[in-house]
């Protein structure tokens, strides 16, 4: 698993990851995201549900990815706590039009209940604001700001 730091900001809270792989990046960045609102030791595991994205370019679906998380959790109440890509990269055979790139994955976590106590901020949107996908050495690393 990569490593995430929670970034200062006047009006919006970001996060920084670093990970070896982009799959790597994907699933701690979701962590990262959902670690601002409640503590992830809390969640346990009641259901597994499956996620996919698509989008232009990897900033794109990296906001897609977490949007896609965002909304599962604010439609049906549901708060992942384990984040699993399964598969990342360009689309087969792009159409014109079509995203060039998507993601499949699957969320691991709970129905808020009695258990959840929300321990920061709560997330309105990931913005496209200071976004940053760069690809270092040996080493993938992302900036992501959020509206809270």
């Amino acid at each position: 698993m990569g490593t995430f730091k929670i970034l200062d900001h006047t009006a919006d809270v970001g996060f920084s990851v670093k990970a070896a792989s982009l799959t790597d990046l994907f699933e701690t960045a979701a962590q990262a995201m959902f670690s601002v609102e409640y503590d992830l030791s809390t969640v346990g595991f009641e259901r597994e549900i499956p996620l996919e994205a698509e989008a232009d370019d990897i900033e794109g679906l990296l906001v897609s990815w977490l949007s896609e998380l965002l909304f599962l959790h604010d439609a049906d109440g549901f708060v992942g706590g384990d984040f699993i890509v399964v598969e990342l990269g360009d689309t087969p055979m792009r159409r014109t039009g079509a995203p060039a790139m998507k993601i499949r994955g699957t969320v691991r976590g709970r129905t808020i209940g009695d258990w959840f106590e929300q321990t920061g901020p709560q997330i309105k949107a990931v913005t496209m604001h200071g976004l940053e996908v760069v690809k270092k050495r040996f080493r993938y690393e992302a900036t992501v700001y959020l509206d809270v």
